[in-house]
Order: C-alpha cells, then structure tokens, then sequence
C-alpha cells in the first residue's frame, strides 16, 4: 500500500502536475495587494538572482504557488515567474545520480614481526 512518505510524495506530485497545468493556460490573475506585500517582502528579488534563490531555497519549496499570479512590480513578476520556471525545471528533471564514494587506498599491511627463535633447551634449564 505504501508509507505515508509515499502518499505525501504521490499527492504533491499530483498537486503539481495540476498547478503546471494551469501556468501553461497562460492567464495570470492579479494578485491581491496583500499578496504582493507579501511577495515584496518575502523574495530578496533586487538583491538575488531566481536561480541563486533556487539554488539556496529550492528544495525547500515544496508547493511554489506564487507564480500563479501576476504583480504590479514588473520586475517582481519577472522574478517570480522565473523563479517559478526554475523550479518547475528541476522538478521535471531526474534526479542526479549519487556520485561513487572513491575507494579508500589500501593500506599497506604492516610487515610480520619475526618470531622469535626458540633457544635450545640446555641441561641446566631442566
């Protein structure tokens, strides 16, 4: 049946094969004067790139809905639509393969200690 991992993991890639869906149908709702504060205020979009944000923050963001709407700051809603974009990219793209561990480099075994020779046993020792 599955973990609840595997729930979680099939709805939100439900969830987000619906939410590409829509971005595809190209019409963008303004977003609400509340929402825009909120992106303003939340996307560090003068100071970062889309992609640096979704380098540092992309794995991080699970459900990314604010690009379903369009801003009144042009240059917000470039940022975010791109960010977007990125995201979606990713998403769509395998998985990278882990990378091999290298081997270790073999030891070099430490040489044998020589035994010991046995002293001959004399009367004396009895």
């Amino acid at each position: 049946m599955g973990t609840p991992r595997d729930k979680l993991d099939r709805l939100t890639r439900r969830w987000r094969e619906r939410h590409d869906a829509r971005l595809g149908a190209g019409d963008r709702p303004r977003a609400s004067g509340g929402r825009e504060a909120l992106a303003r205020r939340h996307f560090p979009y003068r100071e970062q790139t889309p992609l640096q944000y979704a380098d540092a923050h992309g794995t991080d963001m699970i459900g990314f809905t604010y690009d379903e709407e369009s801003y009144a700051d042009p240059d917000l809603d470039a940022w975010v639509v791109e960010l977007g974009r990125i995201l979606a990219e990713r998403r769509a793209a395998p998985p990278p393969k882990a990378e091999a561990k290298p081997k270790a480099e073999a030891k070099p075994k430490a040489e044998a200690k020589p035994k010991a020779e046995a002293t001959p046993k004399t009367e004396a020792d009895g």
